[in-house]
């Protein structure tokens, strides 16, 4: 039960953050890039770049999630009490 309550205050923290780090990318403009391009084994490989937006995608995801864990405590503590 209290593992449930754990994780979603740890994906509400972590997803919080994120989202600020995406919000900051966005307003300035920066985007995390790899390397330009790899072959592997003769076939050319394009690498991918996460931006703002997709930052803040990911921290959205991550609040949602938060937001399924702390129903599931909820119920674990409503059905507990009765």
């Amino acid at each position: 039960m209290y593992s449930t309550k754990l994780l979603s205050n740890l994906f509400l923290f972590v997803g919080t953050i994120i989202i600020l780090i995406g919000v900051g990318m966005f307003l300035l403009d920066i985007s995390s890039e790899g390397s330009s391009h790899t072959t592997r084994h003769g076939t050319y490989v394009e690498s991918e770049t996460i931006n703002g937006i997709g930052t803040s995608a990911l921290g959205a995801l991550l609040l949602i999630i938060s937001l399924f864990f702390n129903f599931q405590y909820k119920k674990e503590k409503a059905n507990k009490r009765k």
